[in-house]
């Protein structure tokens, strides 16, 4: 499967249950996404398809989950704990999550969409998203942190790719 807007061309590859498995990119960058037995997606793995020899992908993140909807942390590539998060109202979009030292309240509408990005210690805003009905953000502004992919939640509650722009 595949898309190009004239440019670029961009392939997707889906396992036999339907799980986004791999994205090519219309620059040639790989995006492999690997599921856990319950069709979870567990990992993120990035690299570049050269024209001769293709070089080893190299593992951008990995999640643990909580239970069947909600992920409880994000390890980055050397496996070491970079993000937490905590579910209180038994939703998919955690509550609360923590990246190093500071805390950040996580806001939802009603369909579970990550709205605001609330720092718990001052009340600044951190990050803010709208969306248009089919999910497309049409507002996303980064505020205080440093980057762009610092929680993975986004439009009803999915987990966002920011690289493929895929929920």
């Amino acid at each position: 499967m595949g898309r190009s807007n004239g440019t670029e061309s961009w392939t997707y590859s889906y396992d036999a249950f339907g799980a986004l498995t791999e994205v090519t990119t219309g620059t040639g960058d790989v995006i492999e996404c690997r599921t856990d037995g319950r069709g979870r997606r567990v990992q993120r793995l990035t690299g570049a398809v050269p024209p001769a020899t293709p070089t080893p992908k190299t593992v951008s993140s990995t999640w643990v989950w909580r239970d069947q909807l909600r992920i409880a942390a994000e390890l980055d590539s050397a496996g070491t704990l970079t993000k937490r998060f905590v579910s209180a109202l038994g939703r998919n979009v955690p509550d609360v999550a923590m990246f190093g030292s500071d805390t950040h309240r996580l806001i939802t509408d009603h369909l579970g969409s990550v709205r605001l990005v609330v720092k718990v210690d001052d009340g600044a805003v951190a990050h803010r998203w709208d969306y248009d009905v089919w999910g497309v953000a049409t507002f996303n502004v980064v505020a205080s942190l440093q980057t762009e992919g610092f929680q993975p939640f986004g439009y009803a509650g999915g987990v966002f790719d920011r690289r493929t722009g895929l929920v």
